[in-house]
């Protein structure tokens, strides 16, 4: 979001290069372990677990690789976040008239998510991943984001209603006929092969 605000398009230059790279790599971070053997859990938010993955076919991360694949997942959504607020700042600066006005909104409300995320990230590592009243910032600030967008977009007329109206029904329309084909699609093969977590598997895919 803070990459594309408020054209919708991604920024053109120097930055489009290293922003393809950090989302791709954002994209393989999210992609990737819904496919290893097994699945980390917290029950408690605390303690983790390992459960086996029916649908895993990757090769597990092992005990050495791990402390390098737990860096891997921390690093990149932050490296590619600095970049986007970076990108949202070097905008506002070069922006004018109503454009700035609408990039100030979501600027402010990402300044805010950044210094709660930092800052509850320092106080949870300071107190030994105890401190679960650090994140109470950032549950506040996270909602400001949407309400920020929704400000700049009624307040500056960044789109025109009817086309907000027109792309929510689209959007409506092609969610109901996802949700029919893959309740169809579900009930067809279960009845064919039985329930079992495959059926769930490749009726989703």
């Amino acid at each position: 979001l803070a990459l594309t605000f408020p054209s919708g398009h991604l920024p053109q230059g120097r930055w489009r290069p290293p922003i393809i790279g950090a989302l791709v790599l954002g994209a393989a971070i999210v992609a990737i372990p819904p496919f290893l053997p097994t699945i980390t859990a917290s029950l408690d938010g605390f303690t983790s677990v390992a459960i086996p993955n029916p649908v895993g076919f990757l090769p597990d991360v092992g005990p050495d690789d791990l402390p390098v694949a737990q860096l891997i997942v921390t690093l990149v959504p932050i490296v590619l976040f600095a970049i986007a607020v970076v990108s949202l700042v070097w905008r506002y600066r070069h922006a004018t008239g109503v454009l700035k006005l609408q990039i100030r909104w979501l600027l402010a409300a990402v300044a805010f998510v950044v210094v709660s995320v930092v800052g509850g990230l320092t106080l949870f590592v300071m107190s030994g991943n105890t401190a679960g009243y650090a994140w109470i910032p950032a549950i506040f600030a996270y909602p400001t984001v949407p309400i920020a967008v929704g400000v700049a977009v009624m307040r500056y007329r960044l789109f025109e209603i009817d086309r907000i109206i027109s792309r929510t029904i689209s959007y409506l329309g092609v969610s109901a006929i996802l949700f029919a084909v893959f309740a169809v699609v579900t009930l067809t093969i279960g009845s064919a092969i039985g329930d079992n977590p495959l059926t769930v598997a490749v009726s989703t895919l």
